[in-house]
């Protein structure tokens, strides 16, 4: 692991000056990313440490009945809230249903969401696979077994490895994202990004940007959701 910077921002303000560094990368509960920087598929010039600011760490109901909840809200806290029974169950289930009690406590909602795919090709700095800009999915005619069966046909057969994604993209969320521009609210189907539009990225986040709220609609309080993964292993299964 190579060095690097480590700033810790007290303000969303702060945060925001700092990313403007090159090279700058934002950590919250840092999981996905320490795990980049160990594979040495990342080598970030600063991390901006966003983990403690309460402003990115709430969750309430607007006047009009919206759900807001802050991108650093961990997933034990969401499986274990009070504002997600109901018709938002689905969320809490999804996030409860990640890795173990342990990593829960530390990765966040927005964490999750932005994570980079878990295909072993990508992780390896042995192949040069189309995601890292290289030419060839190995995954396509390699060990695929745990790959996409579907949508695979663009050249890569990622799947995306965010449970919450699932359930908010079932509730009808939007995130909310603060940059250089004025704050703006993207649909939660348009905030990620498929392999035919551009095959290097998952999701439309700039490096100098940073979510501060998702959102689910008023209108979802009058429906009824569950979540439910099939998988192999009861904790860190991909």
């Amino acid at each position: 692991m190579k060095s690097f910077e480590y700033a810790i921002p007290d303000s969303i303000e702060k945060s925001m000056e700092y990313l403007k560094s090159k090279g700058a990368k934002l950590k919250a509960g840092g999981i996905d990313l320490l795990d980049l920087m160990k594979e040495e598929l990342i080598h970030p010039a600063r991390l901006v440490n966003i983990r403690d600011l309460d402003d990115l760490k709430y969750m309430d109901q607007d006047d009009n009945g919206s759900l807001r909840i802050g991108p650093a809200v961990t997933l034990n806290t969401l499986a274990n809230s009070e504002l997600l029974r109901g018709p938002y169950r689905a969320l809490a289930q999804a996030a409860g249903s990640v890795a173990s009690h342990q990593i829960r406590n530390a990765a966040t909602l927005a964490g999750n969401i932005c994570q980079r795919p878990r295909c072993w090709y990508f992780r390896s700095n042995e192949f040069h696979c189309s995601r890292k800009s290289g030419d060839t999915c190995f995954a396509l005619d390699g060990e695929n077994q745990y790959h996409a069966i579907f949508g695979n046909s663009d050249g890569c057969a990622i799947v995306h490895p965010s449970g919450t994604a699932v359930a908010l993209m079932a509730l009808n969320a939007s995130v909310i994202i603060s940059g250089d521009e004025e704050d703006k609210e993207v649909a939660i189907g348009d905030f990620f990004v498929d392999p035919a539009t551009d095959i290097t990225r998952e999701n439309i986040l700039k490096d100098n940007q940073l979510i501060i709220a998702v959102v689910i609609p008023a209108e979802m309080q009058d429906f009824v959701s569950y979540y439910h993964k099939q998988k192999e292993k009861q904790s860190y299964d991909w």
